[in-house]
């Protein structure tokens, strides 16, 4: 079963309550996946270059680098990897830049594997 990785980093993300993470608002197994139910952010990161054509003013690459470097510190006391961070995976929700897609994701003595 491929499951089990993604989902007890699905628990851990729900039990450390991340402000910088996009919250989970369910889980659960589909087939031979495990799905985490997340709400549906404004733009990512990658639509917010692309709208701008690229040309970011200094105060929002100050606000989105805080937000994301936030995020980062937040899952490294939670002891998480990432794995995956790219531009489609920083969402802008609410106004605050936060990270999703956490199926690569994994714990530090973990991430050496796959």
């Amino acid at each position: 079963m491929r499951f089990g990785g993604s989902r007890l980093i699905g628990d851990a993300l729900c039990a450390a309550g991340l402000s910088r993470v996009v919250p989970i608002l369910d889980s659960g197994r589909v087939a031979d996946e495990y799905v985490l139910i997340m709400p549906r952010a404004a733009y990512s990161l990658r639509a917010h270059i692309h709208a701008t054509g690229g040309q970011l003013d200094l105060d929002d690459v100050i606000r989105i680098l805080s937000d994301v470097a936030q995020a980062l510190v937040e899952l490294e006391l939670a002891d998480i990897v990432h794995r995956d961070l790219k531009p489609d995976n920083v969402l802008n929700l609410d106004g605050t830049w936060k990270l999703c897609d956490f199926g690569i994701a994994r714990y530090p003595r973990d991430s050496s594997t796959d």
